[in-house]
Formats: structure tokens, sequence, C-alpha cells
């Protein structure tokens, strides 16, 4: 079974949330996923509109089907029906991760409270953050676990997106392949 393995560094306060998005807790699989999957829509646009370079409809439903398959997506009502689980299982492990309630501080500049975004913090009494964030200089590792009948381009068009993730969101090396199924791959 292929696998992918990668460590981060948190380098700025990650606002992540659950069902209560005011109380980060710690990194969730699906926010990890998500994020990959962000990636992977960003790099694999241009390969998509290029094969239906004058239907950009069409693009877009090449780009869902294809992230469908990498990624997986809910089922629906259609006959027969689709949907179920992409090529990969995802894990997060060796959390070494600290929430912080106020990230930038108990008061700071309103531009830089302006730049944050909407939901994230407040001007009143005081500038401050409302989120809580998981406190840069913390550390955590993702593994995914490919099906055994992976396609080598799937693992490959996976592996990019990841690699996106620590130039913009980590600094950490690039993640690795290990197989027991490709030789000359570690």
């Amino acid at each position: 079974m292929k696998t992918l393995e990668a460590r981060f560094k948190i380098c700025t306060p990650m606002f992540l949330g659950g069902a209560e998005p005011q109380h980060t807790e710690g990194l969730r699989t699906a926010s990890i996923k998500g994020a990959l999957r962000f990636w992977w829509r960003a790099l694999n646009w241009q390969r998509c509109a290029a094969l239906h370079p004058d239907d950009t409809a069409a693009a877009l439903r090449a780009l869902h089907a294809h992230e469908a398959r990498l990624f997986g997506i809910a089922a629906d009502d259609k006959k027969p029906p689709s949907g179920g689980q992409g090529v990969f299982l995802l894990e997060v492990h060796a959390q070494n991760v600290r929430a912080t309630p106020r990230p930038f501080g108990a008061s700071f500049d309103g531009g830089v409270l302006y730049l944050l975004g909407m939901g994230l913090g407040s001007f009143s009494d005081g500038n401050h953050c409302t989120r809580s964030a998981l406190a840069a200089g913390g550390t955590f590792g993702v593994r995914l676990l490919f099906r055994p009948n992976s396609a080598t381009e799937d693992v490959a068009r996976i592996l990019a997106s990841t690699s996106s993730l620590p130039t913009r969101y980590a600094a950490a090396p690039a993640p690795a392949v290990n197989s027991n199924t490709s030789p000359g791959r570690d």
C-alpha cells in the first residue's frame, strides 16, 4: 500500500473550527482534507480548462469529477446513486499543538484586524480577535494511505497538492511517498 507522510510546523495562527468555531481544540482531519482539496483545485483548474478551452461549464464538471474520484463525494439521490470514498484515507497524528484564545494579544492595530477577515475580530472594546486559534510553533503529522489499486498519476496529483501546503502554510520539507508496491520509491 502506498503511503504519504508529512510533518508540518505552524508558522502563523491557524483558525480552524468544528461545531463551535470560537473554541479551537486541535486539528481535525476534515480541515486538513479541505485544505488539500482547495490546493488540488487550484493546481488542476488550468489542466481541466485546457481540456475544454471553449466551455467553462464543461471544464468545471471535469474538475468536479476528478476531485470527487480522488477525494470522495457525498452520495446523491440520482439513479444509480453516485458518491463514495476517495482513493486515500487521511490521518492526522503526532499533534503537538496548543490553542490560544487571543492569538494576536489583547489589542492590535485596526488595519490588521480588517485584514483578518469577517468574523475573526471585533473593533469594539479595543481591537481584538474573537476566535481562538492554534498557536504558531506547533507541529503535526499527516499520513495518507492510498488504496492498493491507486493509479500512480493519482498519487502524483495528491502529492503535488500536499507539497503546496508547506510553502503556503508551514515550513516543512516536502512529503515523502513510501510504497511496498512500487520498487525504488522511498
